[in-house]
């Protein structure tokens, strides 16, 4: 499984929580961009043919990313964290990840070196610990 629960303790440091999620998602998507880039065209393309591989990665990606949203309500709760939207922040999380690995080339500026994993790694986990860690509404 992608991440299960206790991966995520509610009493953990959020940077670390956050650093375990961005550090997962993004190896899994590196790590399987070809296959992963061929099943958005072949979904987009509605072949019945990968029906079944679709279905099956979408689904263990879903339940990983829910656990980790599971995590997060329960962080929330012990925290007294008010505001917090587990669902919509994991959305935005996972697709910035997808977005950034998949359509790299289309993000890169010309004449730009591209960020590496750690650069990428780091600048996220700082920007999901901070831009939820320091919301007005929590």
């Amino acid at each position: 499984m992608l991440f299960r629960s206790t991966d995520f303790p509610p009493d953990a440091p959020i940077e670390e929580l956050a650093r375990k999620l961005v550090t997962g998602l993004y190896d899994l998507v590196a790590r399987d961009k070809e296959l992963l880039q061929q099943l958005v065209v072949a979904r987009i393309q509605q072949d019945p043919t990968f029906d079944s591989l679709i279905n099956d990665i979408s689904s263990r990606i879903s339940a990983g990313l829910r656990n980790v949203q599971d995590a997060g309500t329960r962080m929330a709760a012990t925290r007294g964290i008010k505001g917090l939207d587990p669902p919509a922040t994991i959305r935005a999380i996972a697709a910035m990840i997808f977005g950034a690995v998949l359509l790299d080339d289309w993000i890169d500026s010309a004449g730009t070196r591209r960020p590496g994993r750690e650069r990428f790694i780091r600048e996220l986990t700082a920007l999901t610990t901070h831009g939820f860690g320091h919301r007005h509404d929590l």
